[in-house]
């Protein structure tokens, strides 16, 4: 079996406990899937502080129920950990662990919150990454199991096993990933480069998707019930059937379609095993992404098309409080803070979305200009519902 799928009706421990094991089970055992490791780092989506009901988060119970079930089965120490946006700093990541609740998660299951906000630096055979910062969590682990959070994402459409792994980059160096990584098709060669550096140590995938995100994911979209959790040994194999849930035909997703250029796919996607019936999501609205086919023209012809034909970041004054995360952490320095209000400069706009994705008040917008619309209208595509 390639990818398990246990139903889940909601967080309650038992229920999740239940469905938790159902996945390790189905799977093995949690001893087969961990091999007798030590040091067990569970590496969450704590994408900034917000609270679990937002469902941009892996939710608390989810983490408790795997660290419950491999300190009772293993006796192996548990990390649980990310490096989300903005500092990595114990000050900073105490906030972010309280408001996502892994505090709590970790007092009832017996684990340790990371409190090592070391990094490393670290050799990549990658296609465009040959070096990177990675935090020491995850370098000093045994075995490390990826618990991530089923969203859209307004870059690269959806946020699940592989896209969690930015997260191994430490607090601000990400604006450096996005800056010289700023189109779609680099960004997802990227996001493979560092799958692919992490995968020997990572064990297991874990989609939490019992309430996921649609709409303007990954932290500004709205809840949507799923009922599921989702697990694999292979990142691509997790995604692709979670993708499954809201999409035609997963093959369109950039990650999915730049892994298979690359003959990252252990196997074609008809061929991947899944232990229950894959079933869409009643209601979801993902969101449109770029066309991979753009990132083949030369780049002055990218940048006229991205600035005509993609989504435009807005401000919205109304709700804006000055408080400059999005200046802090803008690749291209287009946002700066004046009368206490984020201003954007368009023509330096690399369409990140960093901006949208990190605002605490929910302030950006992402508008759809003309030329985002002709283009829409005309490319034969439909927003999966």
């Amino acid at each position: 079996m390639d990818v398990t799928i246990a139903n889940c009706d909601n967080y309650d421990s038992s229920s999740v406990d239940k469905a938790v094991g159902e996945l390790f089970d189905n799977l093995g055992g949690t001893a087969k899937i961990l091999g007798g490791a030590k040091r067990v780092f569970i590496k969450a989506n704590l994408v900034r502080q917000m609270p679990p009901d937002k469902a941009a988060t892996t939710h608390p119970s989810v983490i408790a129920a795997v660290a419950k079930k491999i300190i009772a089965e293993t006796g192996a120490e548990v990390i649980v950990g990310d490096s989300p946006g903005g500092l990595y700093t114990a000050a900073h990541m105490a906030a972010v662990y309280k408001t996502c609740g892994m505090t709590d998660a970790c007092e009832a299951s017996g684990a340790k919150l990371n409190d090592d906000f070391g990094y490393s630096s670290v050799a990549v055979d990658g296609a465009v990454i040959k070096r990177m910062d990675c935090i020491d969590a995850f370098l000093k682990a045994d075995a490390v199991i990826n618990v991530c959070k089923f969203k859209t994402h307004s870059l690269t459409g959806y946020s699940g096993c592989v896209k969690n792994l930015f997260g191994l980059i430490p607090g601000l160096m990400k604006v450096e990933m996005h800056t010289r990584f700023s189109d779609l098709g680099p960004f997802c060669d990227a996001l493979i480069d560092i799958e692919r550096f992490a995968a020997a140590k990572i064990n297991l995938h874990i989609i939490d998707a019992v309430t996921g995100m649609h709409k303007n994911g990954p932290t500004a979209g709205e809840p949507i019930f799923i009922g599921k959790l989702i697990a694999s040994r292979d990142a691509y194999f997790a995604d692709i059937i979670a993708e499954k849930m809201f999409c035609d035909d997963v093959m369109k997703m950039p990650v999915i379609m730049k892994a298979a250029e690359r003959g990252v796919l252990a196997k074609p996607v008809g061929e991947i095993v899944c232990g229950a019936p894959v079933e869409k999501i009643d209601g979801f609205e993902g969101v449109d992404v770029g066309s991979m086919a753009l990132y083949r023209y030369p780049k002055f012809i990218r940048k006229f098309i991205k600035n005509t034909s993609s989504r435009k970041v807005k401000i919205k004054k109304d709700t804006c409080r000055g408080c400059g995360k999005c200046a802090v952490h803008c690749p291209n320095k287009a946002i700066t803070i004046r009368d206490k209000k984020a201003r954007i400069k368009q023509s330096q706009c690399i369409r990140c979305y960093c901006c949208q994705e990190l605002c605490p008040f929910l302030s950006v917008k992402l508008t759809k200009p003309l030329g985002y619309r002709v283009f829409r209208a005309f490319s034969g595509g439909r927003r999966s519902k």
